[in-house]
C-alpha cells in the first residue's frame, strides 16, 4: 500500500508490534541481566530493515528501528557482559503473507526453522564471541549450463 494510504491506526499497530514490542521486551529483561552481569538478547528485524521495499514503508521503518535500537543497546550493555544481536531474515514462509496483499510470499522463502537454527547458533557461541547484524536468506544456486555430467564448466 502507498504510504499516503496508511492510516495512523495502521502505522501505530505496525510500529507498536515491531519496534515498541522489541523495546518493551528488551527493557523487561535488562535489570536481571545487568544484575547478574551476563545475558543474551536476540532481536528479530528483517532484510526490510536494511533496504526499503515499495508498498511496505511502515514495516520497513519499524524494522530499521529495530536494527538501530539493537545496535545502540549492544553498545550500552556490553560492559555488563550482555550480548545483543539482531537477526535479519529474508522472506520467511509463514501465514503472515496472507494479509500482505498485493505483496506475495516469494518462491523459495526460508523455513521458520532456519531462523530458529541461527538463533540457537548465536546463543551457543562462546562468551567472547559476537557477530555483526546477521542476514539470513535462502541459498539460491544458479542453474548450470548444460554440459558434460560432473563438469564444473
Amino acid at each position: 500500500m502507498f504510504l499516503h494510504q496508511v492510516s495512523l491506526e495502521e502505522w501505530d499497530a505496525v510500529v507498536d508490534t515491531n519496534l515498541k514490542g522489541t523495546f518493551l521486551s528488551n527493557r523487561a529483561v535488562l535489570p536481571a541481566m545487568v544484575q547478574q552481569r551476563q545475558g543474551h538478547i536476540i532481536n528479530i528485524s528483517s532484510t526490510s530493515g536494511i533496504k526499503g521495499r515499495p508498498f511496505d514503508s511502515v514495516y520497513c521503518a519499524s524494522k530499521f528501528g529495530v536494527v538501530g535500537l539493537t545496535e545502540a543497546l549492544a553498545e550500552e550493555v556490553r560492559q555488563y557482559g550482555i550480548k545483543v544481536h539482531v537477526v535479519l531474515p529474508d522472506a520467511v514462509d509463514t501465514p503472515i503473507w496472507e494479509q500482505n496483499a498485493p505483496i506475495q510470499a516469494p518462491e523459495g522463502s526460508l523455513a521458520p526453522e532456519r531462523v530458529a537454527d541461527v538463533i540457537c547458533y548465536l546463543i551457543s557461541m562462546p562468551q567472547d564471541t559476537v557477530f555483526g547484524n546477521l542476514v539470513i536468506q535462502p541459498f539460491k544456486s544458479r542453474r548450470r549450463k548444460k554440459g558434460p555430467k560432473n563438469s564444473l564448466v
